[in-house]
């Protein structure tokens, strides 16, 4: 490549001085941070500028007495270095020598040029001040003589200075009036050249215009760019001139080039042209060739973008010119191929050159130590790859030379009568001399040309890769797959195989994904990799493309031979290979708990399959989540071409709302697959599973009788149905929060209350209970007790029942039951103490809104206590919401039998809520009226459906005791008729109607369904009753006038104003106390202190006498006198009396209080004794 240029500046020594002052000058450079400005032109800056200096003499004869601007170099600064002592000898020689270098060497000269004289002085004088003092110095003199009144071109220096700081300053100066010459120079000469190109280039419309000659003077301004280091502005000279050439090459204006070029031309470089001045030469005398000269040209613009490159401020801007570098290469070479390849020149020959090119170039882009980083790192490895492969193609071309080829699909051996040969040995010979270094290598055989072309192809693949063109890399991969697959190295192939052909199906190249699938499915097979190769089997033919479709049979019979030997299961996709079809409907056995479903499997191969089964899965759309799985009967289904019909069995009756989970088809151990979620379902239906009537069910309750004196328990009872049970198991889970299921201390009995002596707890595999043999018909109720963390209202249960038939087959049912275990009814109890007897009165009411029908309640005696109860207890009532049924209990001890610990009493109630009355009786109509219709089969369905949508008030119901279905609307069974086949649906429509015109109906009693609660009623216990009476035996004296004797204070009358003298009695019994706490006597000593208030009603009473006071319980009466004073008339309630413990040492004695007088009233009378009546006429 050529070497960086510089401005050239000339110095004549005629008294041998230079090599002191221009050394000085070289130490100082390179020249800095100059400044050019030349309209209209931008301001440049120049950070370096280099100076080249030759010597030159006043003898002319070996210069040329003309040429063309810009042809030859000439300095762009001319120096003259003076030596003078005294004034006499300047003006005796030296101003003639002067005067002479300026005459011949400046004013003669076209180039334009700056001129300076630098006078040595060897006194240390450094300027002419002090001999201003005498008389002028010698430098004074030449200034006078040389200088123009515009700029001063004279420079002083001397052999010594009295300091550093003055040698500076004077070559600060002297620097920078040769700074301002060249500048100026290049100005006039910048300024020069343009006028005479466009002088020149005006005259090309001429005929005989010679655009070489317009080259070198538009030349000559880009070298004086480049001489400045304004490379860019060199650069775009070139890139002028290569439009103009271009242009005049398509208007085919180009006559003045002696030849295209010669063979021996095509082994020359391109970036190193040494000899350009002979090349120039060449161009002004129109002797070089059109090759010669497009070489020269480019040579010149890629050495000025490797300079731009190299000089770089940052890597991004160094990567941006080396892509650019890359670029124009690429599209040199193509248009010189083309070019030569038109003209005739051997192609091969060509194709050497063009590899010579490459490997040149790349190795020119290697830009150390400069790292190419940032964005633009992609454009470098672009370009760098497209060489390339440029170079690779190259290497074909000449490797059917030797007789190969490199074909699309293959290294294929060549007919040489085929390929153009050359016409003589001595072209031959030609070729095998002028090959290049790497190609001859390559050539030496048919391994080592794979082995070259192999290394291109990855070299230009991992350029790629780094320049983002995936397209490129799976291009080239592609290629190599295919070369080493046609050399049986299988594993290679296939390695660079492994995503290819998804990649070129997915942009819609299909017909070269699919041979891509063959070639990498061969390769797998024969490595053996029979899962992979099992994948690509498939895609292949579920694209099912008409270009292979004769391969398809091979394909078909390698998938089943490979699907054979697999170690372990391998799953694919379904659509694959089959579209498979389901029904909307689950069908039921009629003769067993078995369910069924039909599966239609399209064959569109010309080939039958052998499929070992068949399976689908179902899951639930919500809840539990359970599963269920249908499969085909036999081991071995022939699949015909066209569709085949297989029918699906089930054992596991889950019933629920299904979606399609799964759909498998196994070949050997190949599972082709189709999977569905809520996002993806199945044709966006949903498959019901439902019991019929004889299929086994389970159902939970609660127990018929249950008594809060002992553990709760719930009852789990399984209905066999027309299933001869031999054996069983009940897995039972709690999905409930803090409830834990004692399943060891389950117990069973069947109907007729036998207990099931074969149910047992089991922990093999997981806790369950084993049940033994169950006829037909029958039900085993298990009675399952729990444990609860806190009070619940109702019980979620997981229940699986696996059960084996008198038929050796085995069957699933599986259920998510909850069943309200909190009571339905609530019992509040008021106890009202007497002498020897108490009240307790029971009021009970539902629970919620659910109305409850009490059937019958009775409290029962015991061995302590008699109890008396009206008649009405054993009547039926309906308690609803805030309204309760109210039951009263007269309580009494039983005579000589006072237990310590008496047993609580029991209250028994007997209850239905209104709720279930309404689902039993639903469920009774349904079975009656679609029992026999379509064979029964959709009853359960029905019946559960039907309880859903009900919607009769209850209240209503409570009242009526009437059962109404409503008005049918067809909108609410939509749901259930999805899921009954065409044939039956209008048959069970019109029975469901016919069902809603017979109703409303009346109630029918539903003794079997009554519940009854056992409640334990302890009789409480005080330890002291108090019995209170406000009484008088003396005679009231009337203040109305009378007298009269008073035994009961209430059957008297009474007038405002009276006073009513009462005794306040309090008497003691411990008839109630219990019998562990204190004796009686300790009761009765005196030392227990308790204190009574007489409480009048504000406006009613005035109370007078000890109204309030304590007293000491003992075995005697209590009696304090009263007197009350009535404030208003009529029938006046007696004042209350109230008695508690008289301190806080006797809080903790309970106590009662029978009080006699409580709601009794007493007449009293306005204070009148005389009326007068006046009767008008």
């Amino acid at each position: 490549m050529n070497a960086t240029r510089s401005v050239l500046v000339s110095y004549y020594d005629p008294f041998d001085i230079g090599s002191n002052i221009i050394n000085e000058i070289k130490v100082r450079l390179p020249l800095k941070n100059l400044t050019w400005y030349y309209p209209p032109r931008p301001l440049r800056n120049i950070t370096n500028l280099s100076l080249s200096f030759v010597e030159e003499s006043l003898d002319d004869s070996n210069t040329p007495s003309h040429q063309i601007n810009g042809l030859l170099e000439s300095p762009y600064l001319k120096l003259i270095l003076v030596r003078c002592e005294d004034n006499e000898t300047y003006r005796e020689s030296v101003r003639k020598n002067i005067r002479e270098w300026f005459s011949t060497k400046v004013a003669s000269k076209r180039d334009t040029t700056e001129w300076l004289i630098i006078y040595y002085a060897a006194n240390g004088s450094t300027s002419s001040s002090s001999a201003l003092r005498f008389k002028n110095s010698v430098f004074d003199k030449i200034r006078a003589d040389f200088n123009n009144t515009k700029e001063d071109r004279c420079i002083l220096i001397s052999i010594n200075y009295s300091s550093k700081v003055e040698a500076n300053e004077a070559w600060s100066d002297a620097i920078a009036k040769v700074k301002d010459g060249v500048l100026d120079a290049f100005s006039s000469r910048v300024r020069v050249y343009e006028d005479e190109v466009k002088r020149i280039e005006s005259q090309k419309s001429i005929p005989g215009w010679n655009f070489l000659t317009f080259f070198i003077m538009k030349e000559g301004l880009a070298l004086s760019f480049e001489s400045f280091a304004l490379i860019e502005d060199a650069l775009t000279q070139y890139d002028e001139l290569e439009n103009i050439f271009t242009e005049l090459m398509k208007a085919n204006s180009i006559t003045f080039f002696q030849s295209v070029g010669s063979s021996a031309d095509l082994a020359e470089h391109l970036l190193a042209q040494s000899n350009e001045d002979e090349i120039r030469k060449k161009i002004v005398e129109n002797e070089i060739s059109l090759l010669d000269f497009k070489k020269y040209l480019f040579s010149r613009q890629a050495s000025l973008l490797l300079r731009l490159a190299t000089s770089a401020s940052s890597p991004t801007i160094a990567a941006v010119r080396i892509a650019e570098f890359l670029f124009r290469t690429r599209k040199f070479t193509a248009e010189t191929r083309k070019m030569l390849v038109s003209y005739g020149r051997n192609p091969f020959l060509v194709a050497n050159w063009i590899y010579s090119i490459t490997q040149e170039i790349l190795e020119a882009s290697e830009m150390e130590p400069i790292a190419i980083e940032g964005g633009k790192t992609r454009d470098v490895a672009e370009g760098k790859a497209e060489l390339i492969l440029l170079a690779r193609s190259s290497l074909e071309q000449l490797g059917t030379w030797k007789g190969w080829r490199v074909g699309k699909d293959a290294l294929e051996d060549v007919d040489l009568d085929e390929l153009t040969q050359p016409d003589t040995e001595e072209i031959q010979k030609n070729i095998e001399d002028s090959l290049h270094p790497g190609i001859r290598e390559a050539l030496v055989n048919e391994l080592s040309f794979t082995k070259r072309y192999m290394e291109l192809s990855e070299e230009a693949m991992a350029f790629f890769e780094v320049a983002d063109r995936t397209r490129s890399v799976d291009k080239l991969r592609a290629q190599m797959a295919i070369l080493k697959y046609k050399q049986k190295e299988y594993q290679q192939a296939a390695d660079l195989l492994t995503k290819l052909p998804q990649l070129y199906l997915s942009q819609g190249w299909d017909v070269i994904a699919m041979n891509l699938f063959l070639i990498y499915a061969d390769c797998l097979f024969k490595l053996g990799r029979n899962t992979d190769c099992l994948a690509i089997y498939l895609q292949i033919l579920s694209h099912k493309n008409s270009e292979i479709e004769t391969q398809y049979c091979e394909i078909c019979e390698n998938l089943q031979l490979v699907s054979g030997e697999l170690d372990a299961p391998s799953y694919f996709p379904l659509k694959s290979l089959f579209e498979v079809s389901l029904p909307k409907y689950i069908n039921a056995s009629a003769t067993d708990d078995s369910f069924s479903i039909t599966a239609d499997i399209i064959n569109e191969f010309n080939i039958d399959w052998t499929i070992n089964k068949v399976t689908v899965s179902l899951v639930e759309v919500s809840g539990m989540r359970k599963v269920i799985t249908f499969e085909s009967r036999s081991e071995a289904i022939e699949l015909k071409h066209g569709k085949n019909t297989i029918e699906l069995t089930s054992r596991q009756n889950f019933p629920g709302l299904y979606d399609v989970s799964k759909i498998e088809l196994w070949i050997g151990s190949l599972a082709l697959t189709e999977t569905y979620n809520t996002e993806n379902r199945y044709n966006g239906q949903c498959l019901r599973l439902f019991n019929r009537p004889k299929n086994f069910d389970v159902v939970l309750s609660t127990p018929r009788i249950m008594n809060l004196g002992e553990p709760k328990c719930v009852v789990i009872s399984l209905k066999t149905g027309w299933n001869n049970v031999q054996s069983g198991n009940v897995t039972i889970k709690s999905m409930t929060n803090g409830v834990r299921l004692l399943l060891m201390e389950a117990n069973g009995t069947m109907t007729d209350d036998v207990v099931h002596d074969d149910l047992k707890y089991s922990r093999d595999p997981e806790p369950r209970l084993t049940f033994g043999s169950l006829n037909s018909d029958s039900e085993l109720s298990i009675f399952l007790p729990y444990q609860s963390e806190a009070d619940i209202r109702e019980i979620t249960l997981r229940i699986q029942v696996e059960f084996r038939t008198d038929t050796d087959k085995s069957y699933a049912f599986s259920t998510l039951k909850k069943v309200p275990v909190s009571l339905s009814l609530s019992v509040n109890v008021q106890d009202i103490f007497k002498q020897n007897y108490l009240f307790s009165k029971f009021s009970v009411s539902c629970v919620g809104q659910s109305p409850l029908r009490i059937i019958s309640s009775l409290l029962e005696e015991n061995e302590s206590y008699n109890i008396a109860h009206g008649s009405g207890s054993l009547n039926s009532y309906v308690a609803f919401p805030r309204q309760p049924v109210t039951l009263v209990y007269k309580i009494s001890k039983k005579e000589m039998n006072i237990l310590k610990n008496p047993s609580p009493l029991s209250l028994r109630i007997k209850y239905r809520k209104l709720s279930d009355e309404l689902r039993f009786e639903i469920s009774r109509i349904v079975r009656e009226k679609l029992g026999n219709v379509c064979d029964g089969k959709y009853c359960c369905m029905i019946q559960d459906h039907m309880q859903s949508i009900f919607n009769q008030d209850i209240i209503d119901y409570g009242f009526t005791d009437t059962i109404s279905f409503g008005i049918y609307m067809k909108a609410d069974w939509s749901s259930i008729y999805e899921h009954i086949p065409y044939t039956d649906c209008p048959i069970i429509e019109d029975a469901i109607i016919g069902m809603y015109r017979e109703y409303p109906v009346a109630f029918h009693e539903l003794e079997h369904q009554t519940r009854e609660v056992i409640i334990p009623v302890v009789v409480p216990r005080v330890q002291i009753l108090f019995t209170v009476q406000l009484s008088t035996n003396s005679t009231l004296q009337s203040s109305v006038g009378g007298s009269h004797k008073m035994h009961d204070i209430v059957d008297n009358v009474f007038y405002i104003g009276d006073s009513i003298p009462v005794n306040l009695e309090i008497e003691y019994s411990t008839l109630w106390a219990p019998r562990q706490s204190i004796s009686d006597d300790e009761l009765l000593s005196g030392n227990i202190e308790f204190s009574y208030e007489a409480i009048s009603i504000p406006d009613t009473w005035v109370i007078s006498g000890r109204r309030r006071g304590h007293f000491k319980v003992s075995r005697e009466k209590l009696s304090v006198p009263l007197i009350l004073l009535p404030l208003r008339h009529g029938n006046l309630l007696l004042p209350t009396i109230e008695v508690r413990p008289g301190h806080k040492d006797f809080d903790h004695f309970s106590a009662e209080i029978d009080y006699k007088n409580n709601a009794q009233s007493l007449l009293v009378l306005p204070e009148v004794s005389n009326v007068m009546l006046a009767v008008s006429e």
